[in-house]
């Protein structure tokens, strides 16, 4: 399930200014579309706080911000990166259901004079109908908005009181080949050995590619759900842990991608298929390295044969650790499959 570079050998040839415009890859845990970088964070707070949160991050490019978007493709984008971290659950998530973007209004209490907080230009806007409305002459910041299913054919914006906490999504600078040319120099076997990167909206660690669902479902749910995607290498499953570096790695997906106030867990794919039976990985590989919470895996009541990332409090960062629990509650879930 590797990121084979065997076959394939990649000379850089200079040019004048390469130092400043090298191909530089997305940071960890971003994603990238279209030369940009985003990033999707669950925690609730002001669009302010969200802001500043965004302008902590820096790329060698540059600092991040609040996203501004800037063509339907990149919203759309944004919107699917919004719904399927957030999940399909709108009612309980009130009082709004969406994430902040970096469009707000310079004047508060205008209508309809929004920039974006990047000081990129306002060349593109998706407002649902009726949109920016400046109700109760407070509505200065944007967002996101999902109210219902019937709003995923609009993927509209809505403008709200920046005070409201929201999760938020983050954009940074460009990703730049113009300086760098990559000559592929190819051997026998190449077709079965080239470098092969992960799906949209999957994040590469080590060799294999990950994904967060912010979707409430039951364990054998939540695997059949990463059973429905695919990469050109093989099926997804539910994501099976084989040392601490990936563990903590698919811990801060959780812990970035969740918002805290309603997700401190999500399935992973280490289950018992007999009772009181060991526990395997549901892709059939081995169970070679174990994270278990304190007094854990206690099978409380018999009847608990599923195993979930845990996150009770700040303190349980440093643990990293799994829990068992019923396969019939609903959790979020991170799936794991092969490269392209």
């Amino acid at each position: 399930m590797k990121l084979l570079l065997a076959s394939m050998v990649l000379l850089a040839v200079a040019f004048r200014g390469l130092d400043a415009n090298v191909y530089r890859p997305c940071p960890q845990f971003w994603l990238s579309f279209n030369g940009n970088c985003y990033r999707y964070f669950g925690e609730r707070v002001t669009w302010e706080a969200a802001r500043d949160r965004c302008r902590d991050h820096y790329s060698f490019n540059g600092r991040a911000d609040l996203l501004s978007i800037h063509t339907e493709q990149e919203n759309g984008f944004a919107y699917d990166l919004f719904r399927s971290s957030a999940g399909n659950t709108p009612s309980t998530r009130p009082p709004y259901y969406g994430a902040w973007i970096g469009a707000y209004q310079t004047t508060p209490g205008s209508t309809g004079r929004f920039i974006w907080s990047d000081g990129s230009r306002l060349d593109f806007e998706q407002w649902v109908t009726g949109q920016p409305d400046n109700a109760g002459n407070n509505e200065d910041c944007g967002h996101l908005w999902r109210r219902n299913a019937g709003d995923d054919i609009l993927q509209g914006w809505n403008d709200l009181p920046c005070e409201l906490n929201m999760p938020f999504i983050l954009i940074n600078m460009k990703l730049l080949l113009a300086s760098m040319v990559f000559l592929a120099v190819a051997f026998r076997g190449l077709d079965a050995n080239v470098y092969r990167p992960c799906p949209q909206f999957w994040l590469s660690f080590n060799g294999n590619c990950y994904r967060y669902f912010g979707e409430r479902v039951t364990w054998e749910a939540a695997r059949d759900r990463c059973r429905d995607h695919y990469s050109f290498n093989g099926r997804a499953d539910l994501v099976s842990i084989h040392t601490e570096q990936e563990n903590a790695f698919a811990y801060e997906l959780l812990r970035s991608s969740a918002d805290f106030t309603t997700d401190t867990i999500a399935w992973i794919g280490a289950y018992q298929s007999i009772q009181d039976g060991p526990f395997i990985w549901s892709d059939g590989s081995g169970l070679n390295f174990e994270r278990w919470f304190p007094g854990e895996p206690s099978n409380s009541g018999n009847i608990e044969d599923c195993v979930h990332l845990w996150r009770r409090n700040a303190g349980d960062d440093i643990l990293q650790s799994w829990n068992d629990t019923p396969c019939g509650s609903d959790k979020p879930f991170i799936c794991k499959v092969a490269p392209n």
